[in-house]
């Protein structure tokens, strides 16, 4: 996963887009999937929530059908923190439960505290 400085979100985009292409063109997954979650998360910080939300759910897509699910929490809490940010809230409680039901099984509870978080936070909006 590729992180930035905060302020250079447009360049990062770039960098993101040039790795996209690349694991596309070499026909890798998993490469794809962080790519799209590090595009979708940079375009969530530059304000272009719409663009993140196609690239997260993209993201998704790709987890399902190749059954390749190593970033699905990830893809799934980010994709609910957007849609919080864009007032969906329903929609956002619904994604976060599916974050949370696999982030209970992972080793690292932090995830689940994060998206128990997350979940307390819409619960009050």
């Amino acid at each position: 996963m590729l992180f930035w400085i905060e302020g250079s979100e447009l360049e990062a985009v770039e960098l993101l887009r040039e790795a996209l292409a690349l694991s596309r063109y070499q026909g890798d997954r998993a490469a794809e999937i962080d790519a799209l979650l590090g595009l979708g998360t940079a375009w969530q910080y530059c304000g272009e929530r719409l663009l993140a939300v196609v690239d997260f759910r993209l993201g998704l897509t790709l987890c399902a059908m190749t059954g390749i699910g190593e970033k699905e929490h990830f893809l799934l809490h980010h994709l609910g923190r957007c849609l919080v940010e864009m007032g969906e809230l329903a929609e956002a409680k619904e994604v976060f439960e599916k974050a949370l039901v696999i982030r209970e099984t992972l080793p690292n509870k932090r995830f689940a505290e994060s998206t128990r978080g997350a979940l307390a936070d819409v619960a009050k909006m």
